[in-house]
Formats: structure tokens, C-alpha cells, sequence
């Protein structure tokens, strides 16, 4: 049975400070909600702040200056029992750093990101495995439908195939004795193993309107000045003078073959671009110039020989899902915008528009019943828990916050209509489907994608073969 919200409510009405313990009542209602609690608290009793930097003429956004992180001690707790605990803070051997992270968002009063960084790595997650053990994590704010969103947009990632998307947990979040809220704790995106999993000679590099916040950046010739790339990986005091020119001007000879429709499929993963592009069509994403566009290249400079061509450019991972289901009727906003990002250059490539088809195709008739399936799922192991959260989080907040079965419903009936409306678009905007070669050896009984992937049965409206023999189905 849920706690009665004034219950919850009349809690709240008796300060909680640093120099109290957690009250009893809330620790017990944390404890009831089944899903893990994250207490921080820092050695200088203090939290993390940051002030608000405005932008050069011409740029975009309010950023964020003075984040440094504050040392202290974490601990997870599940069900009251302690699952985790950093101990005390000393460099490099115990304990754990916060501080704000992103920009506009953490700026103001309201519920702020955070960016968690461990002395000694370990997994957060308790996935069971030693390679997901990592010293960096996020903590992004999860009220009103900000969880099913990113539920729904990591779902959407992995099914058009993208190489790698951030897992995820539930939790509600106690920063020196204040309850924060309801939360996701989120593997950060960086190199490493179970990350994006780049050698050391690697990099990978955002496609930032913040650039002009960072001490490492550097612009292309293509993209409009309130945009420029930062990196993610090196670190901004491992990035040489020497290694940002050389990918810089690797960037630049991309842009030269982009504008000139030259052979861009030697130098980037077309499939990586496709798919990203392909994944925020489906999520109807209304944000242009803020939908985090990471790129990233395996290797860069081998350390035997003097080459950077030994890997392609890829795109990935998605990650701000806050802006999607706007696009109703229309496509993602960064699908044809000219000063937002390379899609209308690739978008004029025969070769581009086949690897988009192509992922839309193979993936199409099940991605509905994927997606559907693992929020179900979460609603049927989670759900009860993640209401619970839910009203604690009103209850400190005051922000909106349906049931969750209310937020999969929502998911529900847009993917529903977007379905319908991405095979009617799709089809008719690209005519260059490639067809499926029989050569006599091969048979085609039963029901397949137009790309030759055998499917179980038909789920949605699209092209199919269907006995050997193509059908449209509407």
C-alpha cells in the first residue's frame, strides 16, 4: 500500500540539515520504495556549486563556471542493507567526488545533475563483471517523464544497432542529509571497457554549443559558429596542441568530402550516422542544436606507424532524450536542418540514404514489440517501486509526476502513430531501395525484411517478402 501523500508531505515540514541525521520516518520510506538509496555526504558538510557564465556574441547558452567537485563519502543502500560504501575520501585509495554537471540545467534552485567521480574504481551498477568497474558516473535529475523518455530512447539506441548505450538504475538520491529526489544513476560516457571502448590512441570528441566553455576546442568549416568540438576523451590536460590540430584537420578533410559528395564512406561509418539519425526520426526529437552528438574514432595514430586512417569515424552513444515525442508529423528537428549538423549533407548521398534504409528495414517490424516489451518489463518488476519514488519526489519537489503505467501508455501511443507515419515517410522520401537478388540458389519461403532477415510474422505496416514475392502491407 502507498504512503498516503500528506503523510509524505507533512515530513518534508521538518527541516532536514547537515547536522542531522536522515530523519527516521524518511530513511524508512526510502528504504520501502525497494529501489536503491544513494547517500553522499561531503567533508565540508558543503554542496557542490556553480555560477552561471554567459556566452561570447554569437554563441549559445548560459554555462557553468567554478563546479569544483567536493570530497566525500558515498554508500548505497538496498532494502536498509549497505551494498556499497566508497569510505572515507582519501586520493586514490577511498571515498568519492561530486560536483554539478552540465550547463543550463544546473543552473537555478531547481533538481541539478551531478557528476560522481570515485577514488577506486567499481561498479555502481553490480552487474556482476570486473570490466564494468569505472571511477565515473552521472546522476540525472528523473521527474515528470524524464525516466520513461530515457528508458525508451536507450531501448530505441540498441535496436537500430547502435555500438554502445549507457545502462542505468532507478535511485533516490540524499546529499548530505537533504533529499534530492528520484534519479538515474548512469554510466558516464567515457573510454573504458564496458564504455565506449576506444583504444588509447582514440578519441572521441562532442559536438558542443558549450565549446566556448572549455579550455580544448576546435571548429570545422562547415558547421555555424555557435558550435565547435570538445573532447570526452583525452582529457583536455592529455590533448596536446600537436594531437587536436591533427584532428582537426581530420575533421576538416571529412567536411571537404562532405561538401564535394566525395568518398565520405572512407573516412566515417555511414551505418553509425544512419542509425543515430534513424533513432531520433523515431523518437520525434525537437532539439536541434542541444541533442548531445558525440562522434568518436577507435584508433587515431597507430603507435607503429604514421596513420590515422586505420578506423572510420563513428557516431554514438545517444544521450539527451529530453526533447523527444515533440516531432508529431514531422521529422526529428536535426533531420534536415541546414545549420545544425551534417544530416543534409549525408541526407544528398545515395550511399547514406541506403545504410538509413537499410536500418529501417531490418529493424522496423519488431522495434514496437522490443520497445513495448522492456517497458512493460520495467513496469511489471519496477512499477509499484518507481511510483513510490515518484511521490516522494512530488513531495520534495512539487513537479508533475505520473504513475508509471500512465508514462508507458504515453510510449505506447506514440510509437504507435510514429510507426505508421515513419513507414508512409520513408518509403515514399527514399526511392532507392535496393532489392533482393535471387540468384536461383536461394529460397525465400516464409516472411522476410526487404534486406533478407526472416521475421516471425508481420507486426507493422512495410515492405516485406512474403514467399519469394514482394508485398507492401499498409
Amino acid at each position: 500500500m502507498k504512503t498516503p501523500l500528506l503523510f509524505i508531505l507533512a515530513i518534508f515540514a521538518i527541516p532536514v540539515t547537515y547536522s542531522q541525521t536522515i530523519d527516521n520516518r524518511l530513511d524508512s520510506l526510502l528504504t520501502e520504495t525497494g529501489l536503491p538509496v544513494l547517500y553522499m555526504t561531503t567533508d565540508s558538510g558543503e554542496e557542490p556549486k556553480g555560477n552561471a557564465v554567459y556566452p561570447p556574441s554569437g554563441a549559445w547558452g548560459v554555462g557553468l563556471t567554478g563546479n569544483e567537485y567536493q570530497t566525500g563519502e558515498l554508500t548505497i543502500k538496498l532494502d536498509g542493507n549497505i551494498i556499497y560504501s566508497s569510505g572515507a575520501y582519501k586520493k586514490g585509495t577511498g571515498g568519492a567526488r561530486i560536483k554539478l554537471r552540465g550547463n543550463t540545467s544546473a543552473i537555478g534552485n531547481g533538481k541539478k545533475p551531478y557528476k560522481i567521480k570515485l577514488s577506486k574504481k567499481s561498479d555502481l551498477l553490480f552487474r556482476g563483471y570486473s570490466f564494468f568497474q569505472c571511477k565515473e558516473w552521472v546522476l540525472l535529475p528523473a521527474h515528470d517523464t524524464k525516466l520513461v523518455k530515457f528508458i525508451t530512447g536507450i531501448a530505441v539506441a540498441e535496436c537500430v544497432g547502435m555500438e554502445w548505450e549507457p545502462d542505468y538504475e532507478v535511485v533516490s538520491l540524499v546529499l548530505n542529509g537533504d533529499y534530492k529526489g528520484m534519479y538515474l544513476l548512469v554510466d558516464a560516457i567515457e573510454k573504458g571497457p564496458s564504455r565506449c571502448n576506444v583504444d588509447y590512441t582514440g578519441f572521441i570528441i562532442e559536438d558542443d554549443a558549450y565549446w566556448w566553455n572549455e579550455e580544448k576546442y576546435f571548429k570545422g568549416n562547415i558547421l555555424p559558429y555557435p558550435v565547435g568540438f570538445t573532447f570526452k576523451y583525452p582529457d583536455n590536460e592529455d590533448v596536446t596542441d600537436e594531437l587536436l590540430e591533427n584532428i582537426k584537420q581530420y575533421m576538416l578533410e571529412f567536411e571537404e568530402l562532405l561538401v564535394s559528395k566525395g568518398n565520405v564512406g572512407s573516412m566515417i561509418d555511414m551505418g553509425s550516422f544512419a542509425s543515430w539519425l534513424l533513432a531520433h526520426d523515431i523518437l520525434g526529437t525537437g532539439d536541434s542544436g542541444g541533442t548531445n552528438r558525440y562522434l568518436y574514432k577507435y584508433d587515431f595514430t597507430s603507435p607503429t606507424a604514421k596513420t590515422t586512417n586505420s578506423s572510420l569515424l563513428k557516431m554514438g552513444p545517444l544521450w539527451d532524450f529530453d526533447a523527444v515525442f515533440k516531432n508529431e508529423g514531422r521529422w526529428a528537428s536535426i533531420h534536415n536542418v541546414d545549420y545544425s549538423f551534417y544530416f543534409p549533407y549525408l541526407l544528398d548521398i545515395d550511399e547514406f540514404k541506403n545504410e538509413y534504409l537499410k536500418v529501417w528495414n531490418e529493424m522496423s517490424p519488431e522495434l514496437y514489440s522490443i520497445i513495448m516489451s522492456e517497458l512493460n518489463t520495467v513496469l511489471k518488476e519496477k512499477g509499484n517501486r518507481i511510483d513510490l519514488c515518484k511521490e516522494l519526489d512530488y513531495a520534495r519537489w512539487y513537479q508533475p509526476n505520473n504513475e508509471f503505467k500512465d508514462d508507458v501508455a504515453l510510449v505506447d501511443d506514440w510509437l504507435t502513430r510514429r510507426m505508421e507515419w515513419l513507414n508512409e515517410n520513408i518509403n515514399e522520401e527514399y526511392a532507392t531501395i535496393k532489392e533482393i537478388e535471387n540468384d536461383g540458389d536461394e529460397t525465400f519461403d516464409g516472411i522476410y525484411s526487404i534486406w533478407g532477415t526472416e521475421v516471425d510474422r508481420i507486426l507493422l505496416p512495410g515492405i516485406y517478402i512474403v514467399n519469394g514475392r514482394k508485398v507492401m502491407v499498409k
